[in-house]
Formats: structure tokens, C-alpha cells, sequence
């Protein structure tokens, strides 16, 4: 199987796809179905840089930042292996189509763009359909801009309001790009640091400061719940969690913008590769670098389908999270996990910790800007 897979060089990427597509789509018409994921996974890695342009240049149409084009990236790595088998099969295709190929970018872009607004969604913490909205915002301002050459900030809610066909009320307009920009809490204090911080409404004038090791952190994990934890990272190789300490920035902000293609480079990187024994193929150390971290997610996100203790660990590190790297608890809708917690009596014990967390960081100008959940946390007060 494994020679049928790999792309001859004198095969375009169109051609080697089509080819391995109706491959793939025959193993599943004869219910091999581990077999059609396993070449799946192997053809999307033949072509992965092809997707990663991809991502790159729609990063760039929708001005999406490092951080939610890193959630993009990741959506369509989950995404893309299992659509191989509908590239250019005629059985999969609209009847408008007849007759036509697909270029490979132009097939994978047009069923991963919801991917986009998705990976929008999970950063600010939004749903899909009003990522959608405010990416048709974007592009309206972009091209108000251009069109009187200005620069975007300059752009007002009117004119986007007016560009949009008013189709779209000004009402939301104005709350989708606060949303975007980074809503300001109205209780502003000059951010003390990540040693002290002070509690809303406080001067600071003879007021008390408090530790964030016991307030904001609170007590460190349970024994049971740290044996639970551990047993689910014994079963990532050092290279994996090498790679995890990376993206959560465990190991210096310097480290963890680093692009891969650069962190692979590094000595630590080259050693654990070289003894990871679960690794097929060596010949492209950043795929598997981006096939790691694509389980390193998928392990994280089954860690919250655990049981009530394991749960409690996950939002003890959901809640650190928050304080240490915003953008990641962000990203992974952390904030509003960390709310509906304030909300739920099996979580009674941490609330106080909880709440905490929650004031540290939308009384730091820097942190504020990535939580986005204030219209949540208004049903904290409602109850």
C-alpha cells in the first residue's frame, strides 16, 4: 500500500491526489476502513505543504493573527485527510461539475473555509455565525481603506454599516469589532505584575495587595488528580511533551513564537526525535512536529470527558492557564468554561479561586484583551 501512496516525480500533486482519491474511495467501498484512514493520513502528508500554503495565504486574505491561524491550521489538519477520497471523484461531485478536475488548493479551500470562521469562533469566543459576520466586516473595512486609502482604524461603524448593504445592524457591528479589539474593563488600575495584583476597585492606596501563588492560583492539585494527569502524560513520548511545553509557552515566549521550521533546528528537538520510536518516517521533522501537536490537542480535549476528579484538575489547569498565557485559555474557549464553573455546584469548592483568577485578569490591561467573555459573566450577577 505504502508504494501505491507515494507521489512519483514526474506526477503533478493534482494527478497523485486523484489517483490515491479513488484508491482510498475503493478501500472504503470494500469496508477497509482502518486501512483507507491509514492511506489517508499518509497522501495528506505528501501534500501537506500544499495545504499549508493554503492556510497561509487564506491567514492572509482574512487577516487572521499568529494565534488564530495557528487554531486554523489545526482544524484543517483534522479536517483535510478524511475529504481525500471525494478529491476529482466524479461520484462525489455536484452535477454542475461534470466533466471538471479541482486544482488540490482550490478543493481543500473551498470545504475547509468554514474551518476559518471556526478557528475565529474559538479565539474571541464567539459562535461560527458571528465570525462569519465579522469576517465580512474585516473585508469591508480592508476594502474601505483601500478604496480612500486610510488606514482601518480610521474606518467608522457607519461606513462598514453602509459598505454592507446596511444588512447587518450597526448594533452588532460595533459589538463584534469591540469583541475583536479587546473589550476594556471600566475599572482601570495600573497592572502591578505577575507578582501582586489588586482586586477591582481598589485605589492602592493602603489597600491589599495579594499573592497570586494563594489567591489567583490557589492550592496546588490533588494527589489523585496529579496521579490521573500523570498517567495520561506517560503516555507522551519526551518529544511530545518537549512540544506541548513549547506551544503553552512553558518554555519562554522567545520559544513558543518561534516558527517550527527554526524550533526543529534545536538541539533538544534533534535529540527526543531521534529517540521517539513511535515516529514512521523521519524525512520531515516539521510534519511530524505538526502531526504531534495535532495529538497533543486531541489528548488535552479529552482530558475534560473525564470523570467529575479529573475534570476539577482540567479547570485547575484551564484556570493557570488563564493567568500565565490568556491568548492559549482563549483559544481554547477557557474563559467560559471557567464562568459556567461560578455557575455549577459541583464546582463550588474552586469558585473562589475561580473568581479570582477571573478579576486578575481583567484588571491587567495586557491580559484583559483576551478575555472576551463579559457578556458571560454578566449571568454570574443574574443569579
Amino acid at each position: 500500500m505504502k508504494e501505491t501512496l507515494k507521489r512519483n516525480p514526474e506526477e503533478s500533486y493534482k494527478e497523485y491526489l486523484t489517483r490515491v482519491a479513488a484508491y482510498i474511495a475503493l478501500l472504503k467501498k470494500q469496508g477497509l476502513l482502518n486501512e483507507a484512514d491509514e492511506a489517508s493520513n499518509i497522501a495528506f502528508w505528501e501534500i501537506f505543504d500544499i495545504i499549508k500554503e493554503m492556510v497561509e495565504c487564506e491567514s492572509r486574505r482574512c487577516k487572521l493573527d499568529d494565534q488564530t491561524q495557528e487554531a486554523y491550521m489545526t482544524k484543517v489538519m483534522n479536517v483535510a485527510p478524511k475529504l481525500i477520497y471525494k478529491f476529482n471523484n466524479p461520484e462525489y461531485m455536484d452535477d454542475k461539475y461534470e466533466g471538471k478536475q479541482f486544482e488540490v488548493k482550490t478543493f481543500f479551500k473551498s470545504r475547509t473555509q468554514y474551518c476559518i470562521r471556526e478557528a475565529v469562533a474559538s479565539v474571541l469566543e464567539i459562535t461560527p455565525e458571528e465570525a462569519k459576520v465579522l469576517l465580512k466586516i474585516r473585508s469591508a473595512r480592508a476594502a474601505l481603506a483601500s478604496e480612500n486609502d486610510r488606514t482601518e482604524d480610521d474606518i467608522t461603524v457607519e461606513e462598514i454599516f453602509t459598505k454592507l448593504g446596511e444588512k447587518i445592524s450597526i448594533a452588532q457591528i460595533t459589538e463584534l469589532i469591540l469583541i475583536e479589539k479587546g473589550k476594556e474593563s471600566y475599572n482601570m488600575i495600573t497592572e502591578q505584575g505577575i507578582e501582586k495584583f489588586r482586586p477591582l476597585g481598589s485605589s492602592g492606596g493602603g489597600q491589599e495587595s495579594y499573592d497570586i501563588d494563594e489567591v489567583v492560583f490557589g492550592k496546588s492539585l490533588d494527589d489523585d488528580v496529579k496521579q490521573i494527569f500523570d498517567g495520561v502524560f506517560a503516555k507522551m513520548s519526551r518529544l511530545e511533551i518537549y512540544l506541548l511545553l513549547k506551544n503553552y509557552g512553558f518554555l519562554g515566549e522567545d520559544i513558543r513564537s518561534m516558527d517550527m521550521e527554526d524550533f526543529v533546528q534545536d538541539s533538544d528537538f534533534k535529540r527526543f526525535f531521534a529517540e521517539d520510536t513511535s515516529i514512521r518516517s523521519r524525512k520531515d521533522p516539521v510534519k511530524t512536529a505538526y502531526n504531534k501537536n495535532v495529538k497533543i490537542e486531541k489528548a488535552i480535549a479529552a482530558m475534560a470527558k473525564s470523570d467529575a476528579l479529573f475534570k476539577k484538575g482540567c479547570i485547575e489547569f484551564i484556570r493557570n492557564l488563564g493567568v500565565i498565557r490568556p491568548d492559549l485559555c482563549s483559544t481554547i474557549g477557557g474563559f467560559r468554561i471557567l464562568i459556567s464553573c461560578l455557575l455549577d455546584e459541583n464546582f463550588e469548592d474552586m469558585n473562589q479561586n475561580i473568581f479570582n483568577s477571573i478579576l486578575y485578569i481583567i484588571n491587567s490591561p495586557k491580559k484583559r484583551k483576551y478575555f472576551n467573555g463579559f457578556n458571560d459573566l454578566y449571568k454570574i450577577f443574574a443569579v
